[in-house]
């Protein structure tokens, strides 16, 4: 046999899917939305996979158009999220502004029954709103929002019927206030919801359900139903393939850095 191999690696344990994941891309998030272009109509995907989002910027609202971090208007999306959580951040208005992300041909951002975790800056300016959506035909795969009661939830739906639905305890948002928001999906095990790095998860479920569609990946934009679109900032969205462990979200909460979570 010819050809070329490396890096083998021999374990006396069964390798989980977290372990694996983190051996292929060394836990590197399947998309990576930084927010720091402070100008155009591209969220690009900082992963290097290519998931590059558009951004809409509609003429209605508060907002009329992207513009720049630099310009000093306020009816420019990027100059009203300039003062992001890290660097810039991408403003919507809540009437016509959102963020989709066409479906990637390899699945990525799909999941199937495989563990995933979604991880995001938010800093909302109404008491609810839906941050990250998986939509396709009127069935949502899988969205994460704030409810009114001001908690975090995850819901998935397979045909157009609700499956499983998973959130935190409520009071955990609040208005104008910058929080790290991050779901963390155990298939089969457990669905933990997290906020400034804390576990704050009220119902437990297990989102079993396949997470596969062909329809785009939407932030800020609830698509079902009524067609709306939340107001706020948001910044530094990660999705993962695997599941993070309540260590690895304490480190995305502080940036990676050397400081100490207690």
């Amino acid at each position: 046999m010819d050809g070329l191999i490396d890096s083998v690696k021999i374990y006396n344990y069964a390798r989980t899917p977290a372990q694996i994941a983190w051996d292929y891309n060394k836990g590197a998030p399947v998309a990576h939305y930084q927010f720091d272009e402070c100008e155009g109509s591209t969220a690009y995907d900082a992963s290097g996979n290519g998931n590059n989002g558009t951004i809409t910027i509609g003429a209605t609202g508060t907002q009329a158009s992207a513009g720049n971090c630099e310009s000093g208007d306020t009816a420019d999306a990027w100059n009203n999220g300039a003062s992001g959580k890290w660097n810039s951040s991408m403003s919507f208005d809540g009437v016509d502004d959102y963020v989709s992300v066409t479906d990637p041909s390899d699945g990525s951002l799909d999941f199937g029954t495989s563990d995933f975790s979604i991880s995001t800056w938010i800093k909302i300016s109404e008491v609810s709103g839906h941050l990250i959506q998986k939509y396709q035909d009127n069935n949502i795969n899988y969205e994460l929002y704030v409810s009114s009661n001001g908690s975090v939830n995850l819901r998935t739906w397979t045909a157009g019927t609700l499956r499983d639905y998973v959130y935190s305890n409520a009071s955990v948002i609040t208005q104008g206030t910058w929080y790290h928001v991050v779901v963390v999906a155990s298939r089969g095990t457990a669905t933990t919801m997290y906020v400034d790095g804390k576990n704050v998860t009220s119902t437990q479920g297990t989102t079993t359900v396949d997470l596969s569609n062909s329809g785009a990946l939407n932030m800020m934009w609830n698509k079902l139903g009524t067609d709306d679109k939340t107001s706020g900032q948001i910044d530094d969205v990660r999705i993962y393939n695997y599941a993070l462990t309540a260590e690895q979200v304490k480190n995305l909460y502080n940036n990676n850095s050397a400081i100490r979570f207690e």
